[in-house]
């Protein structure tokens, strides 16, 4: 569909889904988040996502995220699906709707239709698909808006997006709901990558949308990168506009779903600077997994071991974790490319990453993998631990109730281990990091250490301990399978057995970002006499019982093993 009739659609499907879980949209291969990547290496290079084989079976199944999610809630009785038109969809849902919100297109009126769309219960249409509906379909519906009554006598020395967003500001968002906003991003200027695929749950919600750069004279400062624009230079009209519409969001730490531009530094400082938290999206049918309900009731990680349930070993302990996990991007999508539903899962411990803000905005969703859960599945804290900001961006005393937060929503969902980023050396510089450490209530910290981050500026591995006994291990193998020419199985697995040989055991080994195949390929060369593959539970419990060994003992990888910083 063209963009303005996936509006269409996708206000259609935000509205029905209010109810119940009524309307699931079939993106196919026009969403990128949509595929399950059977064939390609994207974003891998050296090493293929999938196992072939179980690809090959799996794709007759679900050739796509969409088709496995039918596939499930059908065979658990969750609903029934039958195929329509857009147009037989309106004609079906008629009752959903109160009127046609009258628009041009999706990138100047956006903010106004999409956001109005969810307070009047409006359709937003053009002007040839009204007139179609009514030709060729015999379907009337009325308007209750046109876009073009605001733009009159808009000022010419703003663009009509902006225009519409001054007006969306004035006269809707005071109509919203506060929780959460939407904002809007086209990322790599590619369609399959445009967020728009999930305004349907803002709708659903009645949040504000917006369609802004998070670009300003402060988040600018030091990134030359960034060229002035000729007319605003770093202070956009944007810049007003957006602080305007999060400063008007509940506090503390509201919610922004989606994405924006120009990228993902810029977006988590800006939104540290007015205390707001990213969540990802861009996968689709978000507002039908919503409405998906609870498969179990306790939301709750029923187990976590201790340092009493747990006997030091004289091995190199290895721990294998998820990137992303945190995110609804990864969540709706089945863990990034169908890594859930890989058969490698549940043969080794592997370790996914979770947010607590899912567990309250998406019971359904979390329920899923909890119920779906093996022995070998553990759940941690990522990335950020209360959706997605910089903590190092955040004031002391944002920093405490922001901590308070993450500890509130990691104990009810029983996440006792993180990965929050943006913690060294930002946190470090200002004897932050260990108040704040303690503030989330966190048993354990992993951390990402590559060259040019980690102070002294050395990439490796080292085990630190907090003042009350915290370990925090910190690794240079965050995204080793991922990248083409030094990334892959063979060389990540390469790293683990020279650190091995280099420290000795025990060591404490910490691999972020891979698939359920890419990890079960690595442990396959891990004898098991001299390594041992455990859940984040195991490995924090076991590195404080090794702190007399290890502490102050580094890693450095040689040259050969090194990967640039992405």
């Amino acid at each position: 569909m063209p963009p303005e009739e996936r509006l269409t659609a996708l206000a259609l499907q935000g509205l029905a889904n209010r109810r119940s879980m009524s309307v699931i949209l079939q993106a196919g291969e026009s969403v990128r988040w949509n595929s399950l990547d059977y064939e390609s290496s994207e974003p891998v290079g050296a090493t293929r996502w999938w196992n072939d084989e179980q690809a090959g079976v799996k794709k007759q199944a679900y050739p796509n995220v969409t088709a496995y999610w039918i596939a499930f809630c059908e065979k658990n009785g969750l609903a029934t699906f039958k195929s329509q038109t857009l147009v037989d969809a309106i004609r079906e849902l008629s009752n959903t709707i109160q009127g046609a919100i009258i628009f041009n297109n999706v990138d100047d009126d956006l903010a106004v239709v999409g956001t109005m769309a969810g307070i009047e219960q409006g359709l937003p249409m053009t002007p040839a698909f009204r007139k179609k509906l009514r030709g060729e379909h015999e379907i009337t519906v009325p308007v209750i808006f046109d876009i073009n009554s605001i733009y009159k006598d808009y000022d010419p020395k703003y663009s009509r997006r902006i225009e519409a967003h001054k007006w969306a500001v004035r006269h809707l968002l005071p109509k919203c709901d506060r929780s959460a906003a939407f904002s809007r991003d086209k990322t790599y200027d590619d369609s399959r990558h445009d967020t728009l695929i999930d305004i349907d749950l803002a709708i659903r919600n009645r949040w504000m949308t917006f369609d802004l750069t998070f670009l300003d004279e402060k988040t600018n400062k030091g990134f030359s990168v960034y060229k002035p624009d000729p007319v605003w230079g770093f202070a956009p009209p944007d810049a007003n506009l957006l602080t305007t519409i999060l400063e008007s969001l509940d506090q503390p730490f509201p919610k922004v779903y989606g994405w924006g531009r120009p990228d993902e530094e810029i977006i988590v400082r800006r939104l540290a600077a007015v205390g707001a938290v990213l969540i990802c999206t861009g996968a689709g049918n978000t507002s039908f997994l919503q409405s998906l309900p609870k498969l179990i009731e306790n939301l709750k990680q029923p187990s976590n071991l201790t340092t009493n349930d747990v006997e030091l070993e004289d091995k190199v302990y290895v721990c294998f974790a998820v990137n992303e996990g945190d995110t609804l991007k990864c969540l709706a999508t089945l863990q990034n490319w169908g890594g859930w539903i890989q058969d490698d899962r549940g043969r080794i411990p592997i370790n996914w990453g979770m947010d607590p803000i899912l567990y309250k905005d998406f019971p359904g969703l979390v329920s899923y993998y909890l119920s779906t859960a093996s022995k070998n599945d553990y759940f941690f804290l990522a990335t950020s631990g209360w959706g997605y900001l910089a903590p190092d961006k955040l004031s002391t005393s944002q920093l405490q109730v922001y901590g308070a937060i993450v500890r509130d929503g990691a104990k009810s969902a029983g996440l006792n281990y993180g990965d929050i980023w943006y913690m060294d050396p930002g946190l470090v510089e200002r004897d932050l990091f260990f108040p704040f450490l303690s503030a989330t209530g966190l048993r354990g910290l992993t951390q990402k250490q590559i060259p040019g981050f980690a102070r002294e500026n050395f990439s490796g591995q080292w085990v630190n301990y907090a003042p009350d006994g915290t370990p925090i291990i910190y690794s240079d193998m965050y995204y080793d399978c991922f990248f083409a020419g030094d990334g892959g199985v063979k060389p990540a697995t390469e790293k683990i057995l020279h650190a091995a040989d280099a420290m000795g055991a025990p060591w404490f080994v910490f691999v972020y970002g891979g698939s359920p195949h890419f990890f079960s390929e690595i442990a396959k060369g891990l004898p098991s006499e001299k390594f041992k593959i455990v859940a984040m539970d195991e490995f924090f419990a076991a590195a404080r019982k090794a702190r007399p060994k290890i502490e102050g003992r580094v890693f450095k990888a040689a040259p050969s093993n090194q990967r640039a910083a992405p």
